[in-house]
């Protein structure tokens, strides 16, 4: 009898243990997972800015650039300044992507942790945060889809107004409505921005409850 009671205890403790083991693990890999999109979401916030500068540029690289290449098409023109500033936003986005694709996989853990309940973690802003992930997800697909339209217009614009004397009314036409896209571009970063510092709050209450739960 006494053999089995001990054999309870201790079957009692290698249970308690290996819960509160995996209390503590889940607990700092919520907190790194937490750091790591908080710093994410700081890159991206550079991101977007050089990406809008690149797009306020765009006009006036343009109408340099089209008398000092004549009859080329500029994004072909490697050494022009318009080629360059396109490689350099595009370079800044596939990075922006980069970052929230890592964010996605981070969401998708997080939402599995809160699903599993572990003792001594704040569910409540584990799913605050994950939530304010999967809006902020939703508005990077509408972002990618307009920077890829712009793109596709970009194209198609460079390749068909290389005449320099093409109408100014045909031209300045065309670049109307290469416009619109760089405006919808615009409206959709900052979108993303509003997305951005609500995630940032919820990290920071994340943090912050994981801080207190420790104490």
């Amino acid at each position: 009898m006494k053999k089995l009671f001990t054999g309870l205890m201790t079957l009692t403790l290698l249970l308690v243990l290996t819960a509160c083991g995996r209390s503590i693990d889940t607990t700092k890999q919520v907190k790194e997972d937490t750091q790591t999109v908080m710093a994410d979401i700081k890159t991206q916030r550079r991101l977007l800015n050089q990406i809008e500068t690149s797009l306020q540029k765009s006009q006036q690289l343009y109408e340099k650039d089209r008398k000092k290449y004549p009859n080329q098409n500029l994004l072909n023109v490697k050494e022009s300044a318009t080629a360059k500033n396109q490689a350099a936003r595009l370079k800044d986005y596939q990075e922006f992507q980069s970052k929230q694709s890592e964010i996605k996989t981070i969401s998708a853990r997080l939402s599995k942790t809160a699903d599993q309940k572990v003792d001594g973690m704040p569910n409540q802003a584990i799913q605050n945060f994950v939530q304010s992930l999967k809006i902020s997800q939703l508005d990077a697909n509408n972002f990618d889809s307009y920077m890829k339209e712009t793109a596709k217009g970009e194209k198609n614009f460079f390749a068909k107004h290389i005449d320099p004397d093409e109408k100014q009314s045909d031209r300045d036409a065309a670049v109307s409505r290469l416009n619109q896209y760089y405006g919808a571009d615009f409206q959709q970063a900052d979108i993303m921005r509003v997305n951005l510092n609500t995630v940032q709050v919820n990290a920071k209450q994340l943090l912050k409850k994981l801080a207190e739960n420790s104490d």
